[in-house]
């Protein structure tokens, strides 16, 4: 009996240390994101991360489309513990912590978007974001020369200037790229005009509204008076 007794002991002692915290129910956010004054949609790479002081790890993320059912808003469920018994969780917050939610733009940095404490758990609280975020500058594809009109055959005259016969330099290199392969050429004129007159392929993202360069490429945009 004794020596039971010390074999239970022992291997008490030299078990690691477990995680005592107690599940609750998450707490979930839910609601429109709107960055930059312009609403998100269920397609955007866009993504929520939910951050506590003090904790490496997310107690919450959310990529804008995950969840069918909450079409375009966003969801972004917050797991929740008690401590009662032990140390806490990887990647949980405790109730009454300050929750920090950032929003990250294609992959991009997370940028801080606004706190919530939590009060309670089990709860879906209704909570509609209105982020700032500085997304680089705004342009058209296929707008080289940055007017009103959009892309028009302008563009591609204005581009082939540039290149071979002295003309105007671009204010805006992203915008010459029309075929968005990141380079300025005349491979670019040559696809806005088939787009315009042979039914060519669509300039990609952005077109024709504004909006930033998703493509990572060497090409800058200085100045784009057509976009706000």
């Amino acid at each position: 009996m004794r020596f039971s007794i010390f074999l239970i002991v022992m291997f008490v002692s030299t078990c690691p240390t477990a995680w005592g915290g107690i599940p609750l129910p998450d707490t979930v956010l839910y609601g429109p994101l709107t960055i930059n004054g312009v609403p998100t949609i269920a397609t955007d790479d866009v993504t929520l991360v939910a951050r506590v002081d003090g904790v490496p790890d997310p107690v919450g993320s959310y990529q804008m489309g995950d969840n069918l059912g909450a079409g375009d808003e966003f969801a972004l469920h917050i797991r929740i513990e008690s401590t009662q018994g032990g140390p806490r969780s990887p990647g949980v917050a405790l109730l009454g912590e300050t929750v920090h939610v950032f929003v990250q733009v294609d992959g991009g940095a997370e940028v801080m978007a606004v706190d919530y404490i939590l009060t309670e758990s089990g709860i879906a609280f209704s909570f509609p974001i209105d982020a700032t975020v500085d997304v680089g500058m705004t342009f058209q594809r296929g707008n080289c020369n940055a007017d009103t009109a959009g892309m028009d055959i302008g563009d591609a005259i204005f581009l082939l200037s540039e290149l071979f016969s002295g003309g105007a330099t671009v204010p805006c290199a992203d915008a010459c790229d029309a075929n968005d392969d990141g380079s300025k050429d005349i491979g670019d004129a040559i696809f806005i005009l088939s787009f315009l007159f042979t039914s060519g392929t669509s300039p990609a993202a952005p077109h024709p509204g504004c909006g930033p360069d998703p493509t990572d490429d060497t090409l800058d945009c200085a100045m784009f008076a057509a976009c706000p």
